[in-house]
């Protein structure tokens, strides 16, 4: 299991993306702002999940996890700390 790292969560957001050019901030509104679809959304954490070897709960994940990587971040380290 890997330490996750704002700089893995973005690198596998832009594989999401598919544009490497992409400027993304930790604040960012990941559907707002980045225009991110469901399906796009379930394939980030899908690629987060296997990029850090964790299994992510999906009963107890909430919207507003997903709102940023900031926000993802931290429930993600809620994971490791567990």
């Amino acid at each position: 299991m890997s330490t996750p790292s704002m700089e893995i969560l973005i690198t596998v957001l832009k594989d999401i993306l598919n544009d490497q050019d992409v400027h993304i901030t930790t604040n960012l509104n990941l559907v707002n702002d980045l225009n991110i679809d469901s399906i796009q959304l379930i394939n980030f954490i899908l690629k987060v999940e296997e990029k850090l070897g964790i299994d992510i709960d999906y009963q107890g994940i909430q919207l507003e996890h997903l709102e940023s990587i900031k926000q993802f971040h931290d429930y993600i380290m809620g994971i490791y700390k567990s």
